[in-house]
């Protein structure tokens, strides 16, 4: 996951977050990798 999930999500035209949330945060677990991605959405540029 991560970048290569948010540049697919970016490629489709959907609004996309770079970096990915789990890279923002520093994750070092699954877990914490669950959470950022349930952050995402408050991260979401605007732009498209």
């Amino acid at each position: 996951m991560g970048w290569a999930l948010e540049l697919w999500i970016d490629a489709l035209g959907y609004p996309s977050v770079l970096p990915p949330p789990e890279e923002r945060k520093h994750v070092a677990s699954a877990i914490g990798a669950a959470r950022a991605e349930q952050a995402r959405d408050s991260m979401v540029s605007r732009k498209h």
